[in-house]
């Protein structure tokens, strides 16, 4: 069983697995938390001790916040080091946890991820229609989203009762927190953390990803990042390439590791 900590107000962590297994630190996407990650967790059992975040809906907090908060979390737990996972704007944080040496990284997977967004005018168009949706607009989006997910996992209880937590935390606080991310995401620019990292830097991404440019988000990592190591396109994939594609993203994140 998972231990489970902090109520929702706070930085909630959750780990799996045993302290003897590799370490993999996921820090979800611009949803915030670990309701979609069951599918590619469960494809990791055995292999791994995954420890997992759901961030607090703050309207404060910075990057540099952000990566506080998590690295305290994990040295609170004992785990000093291991390999971090970030996922879209998860990615965001890794490069102060590991360029500012708030954590100390094995190896560094970016999932859907990047450095300076590719296309920062689209973060920018993006944060206006956030902020500026009605919830009535949110509620029938994640009723559909709900629909056809129930249905594609129809044979995975724990997926499913994932998905439905998800569609729960979809509150007017939660749209304004996701707001709130995206207008980091749009004034953040990791040169200098980036050229700093020394662990080796993976790419993961889905080839119909319409929201982070794969190609973009490489090029700046050849670029600025003189540890970028490898990376990886999963074709039946999109922006959310772990859920999307739980098997081959796993598979593809224990080579990575050397981890049989």
């Amino acid at each position: 069983m998972p231990s489970e900590v902090e109520d929702e107000s706070d930085l909630q962590m959750r780990i799996h697995g045993d302290a003897d297994l590799p370490t993999v630190v996921y820090l979800p996407g611009m949803h915030g938390d670990w309701t979609l990650i069951t599918g590619f967790r469960n494809a990791l059992v055995g292999k791994v001790r995954f420890v997992e975040f759901t961030y607090p809906r703050t309207l404060t907090w910075s990057l540099d916040d952000y990566a506080r908060a998590v690295s305290e979390k994990l040295k609170a737990h004992g785990i000093k080091s291991g390999w971090l996972l970030g996922e879209s704007f998860g990615s965001q944080l890794v490069w102060p946890l590991a360029g500012g040496g708030l954590f100390e990284a094995e190896g560094i997977v970016l999932a859907g991820g990047f450095g300076r967004h590719p296309f920062n005018l689209a973060v920018r168009l993006s944060t206006l229609l956030c902020a500026g949706i009605p919830m009535v607009g949110i509620g029938m989006a994640m009723r559909f989203y709900g629909l056809v997910n129930r249905i594609r996992f129809r044979n995975e209880p724990e997926s499913r009762a994932g998905i439905q937590e998800f569609v729960a935390r979809r509150t007017k606080l939660d749209k304004c927190a996701a707001t709130h991310r995206l207008r980091l995401i749009a004034a953040n620019s990791p040169v200098e953390l980036a050229i700093k990292v020394t662990a080796p830097v993976y790419h993961l991404s889905g080839f119909w990803d319409v929201i982070v440019s794969w190609f973009g988000a490489r090029r700046w990592l050849r670029r600025h990042c003189p540890n970028y190591a490898g990376e990886r396109l999963i074709f039946g994939a999109d922006h959310t390439v772990l859920p999307s594609a739980p098997k081959q993203s796993a598979e593809c994140i224990l080579g990575w590791m050397k981890v049989k």
